[in-house]
């Protein structure tokens, strides 16, 4: 069996390597954008999976995409997109307690926000339908900090975001 190496990883994305343990030395900033780099999860610390190592064995030119979520906590890292960060509110919601009628609804509200493309009523009408159904959902700290990145500015403030 093998292992995952850690990688590092700007907040935007660019990948700096996909192994620290190759590197001698990992910058702090990210020389394509800037960005901070990271080595592990901003929410629970663990190591950015990278490379999967198998003792013996060696590969080479494979490419390397990093993850969208940690692998230990599930959290989205920060150069995910809308879609990824919906998925994250719908991971959570897997830990809630609703009724399966409900969770549908919630599920279908999310899903639909995922696509994108809606128009601002359409998508005021979809959080506030997600905010009424699951209200105290809603008001976690965890999953508020979640909306908040997802939810339009024009949006934000009908529901009180």
């Amino acid at each position: 069996m093998g292992v995952y190496k850690p990688a590092a990883v700007c907040k935007r994305g660019h990948a700096l390597t996909r192994n620290v343990e190759w590197e001698s030395e990992i910058a702090e900033r990210c020389a394509t954008c800037g960005a901070k780099v990271l080595t592990g999860c901003p929410t629970c610390g663990q190591r950015i999976r990278g490379d999967y190592d198998v003792p013996g064995v060696a590969a080479i030119g494979f490419g390397y995409d990093p993850p969208s979520f940690c692998d230990r906590c599930g959290a989205a890292f920060p150069w995910v997109g809308r879609k990824e960060r919906i998925y994250e509110l719908q991971n959570r919601l897997d830990e809630e307690d609703f009724d399966p009628a409900t969770e549908l609804e919630l599920r279908e509200a999310l899903e639909a926000l995922a696509e994108g493309g809606l128009d601002e009523k359409t998508e005021r009408q979809r959080w506030e339908r997600v905010k009424r159904l699951a209200p105290g959902f809603w008001e976690n700290s965890s999953v508020r900090s979640v909306l908040e990145s997802v939810v339009s500015a024009a949006v934000k403030s009908h529901l009180g975001l």
